[in-house]
């Protein structure tokens, strides 16, 4: 499960646990640091031990909704001249039962899924695949028996190794890998950290996500114009707002200069377009102004 998922479960465990769901089965016993024993058992057994794998490939049409498209996009990807590499967590037995299941069908007749890897590593232990350098093995028969060996090459089936390992068998490095995965630590952040490769991360959780949005893009449309004319009415609406302020209230007159004269000669001024006001040196009374009309 998705870390996010495994989350989710022990949030609504607490909860039960906090409801008293858990009574009948250890009344009064229970408590928060004995419910997460029982959970890292469970996750024990699910995962270390194999009983969640062996369930799967048991039945895998319970549990994997094959697509034709993908076993296409990997052949349009080898026919451009890119390499393949599948790297997982899985065992050998687990990851044949499975990418046959996914993927076999949809081949043309003679293919397997091996025919769409250039090499294919199991076991790889993320994230410790990408920070140290762990013994590699081959995958020599059908049934998984292996034999160690010093360097990858290109066409094997390997158990184990560094991402090393790969770029030196690859015979590239840094961002000329493009690394597709689903969980955004053992994955994405490591690989990018540590060598530099490009990431790409799937969630299958936001396949709703994008279908809510591309449903609801007519509607996000008719919001931006409605919004647009909006902003657009509200301009107009300061601006006829501002227009009956000034048309409604006394405008200010412009303050006299000093010495301005009193007898009227200044407000005349203020009234007429053109009209500058400007002091004489000397009057027949001393010191004094007058008005007049520039040039």
């Amino acid at each position: 499960l998705p870390p996010a998922a495994v989350s989710l479960r022990c949030w609504q465990l607490t909860d039960r646990l906090d409801a008293g769901a858990f009574s009948s089965a250890a009344p009064g016993q229970l408590t928060y640091q004995g419910l997460y024993r029982l959970v890292s058992k469970a996750l024990y057994r699910a995962h270390v031990e194999g009983k969640l794998k062996r369930e799967i490939i048991q039945a895998p049409e319970r549990f994997v909704q094959p697509d034709p498209e993908m076993a296409r996009t990997l052949l349009d990807q080898k026919e451009a001249g890119k390499m393949l590499l599948l790297i997982t967590n899985s065992d050998y037995e687990y990851t044949a039962r499975m990418m046959a299941f996914a993927y076999d069908s949809a081949l043309p007749a003679g293919m397997t899924w091996r025919d769409l890897f250039d090499m294919v590593i199991v076991m790889a232990r993320k994230p410790e695949f990408f920070s140290y350098n762990m013994p590699l093995y081959e995958v020599v028969t059908p049934d998984g028996l292996m034999r160690p060996v010093l360097a990858a090459r290109l066409g094997g089936l390997y158990c184990g190794g560094s991402a090393r390992q790969v770029e030196a068998a690859l015979g590239v490095e840094g961002d000329d890998i493009l690394y597709v995965g689903d969980h955004i630590y053992t994955d994405a952040a490591l690989a990018k950290i540590n060598f530099r490769w490009r990431t790409a991360l799937i969630i299958r959780e936001l396949e709703a996500e994008v279908a809510a949005l591309a449903a609801g893009r007519p509607h996000r449309e008719v919001l931006s114009q409605l919004m647009a004319r909006k902003e657009l009415l509200g301009d107009l609406l300061n601006h006829l707002r501002l227009a009956r302020q000034r048309a409604v209230a006394p405008q200010p007159q412009p303050a006299a200069p000093a010495g301005a004269p009193s007898d009227g000669c200044w407000s005349s001024w203020t009234s007429a377009l053109g009209l500058h006001w400007s002091r004489t040196a000397t009057t027949s009374t001393g010191a004094g102004a007058t008005c007049r009309v520039p040039g």
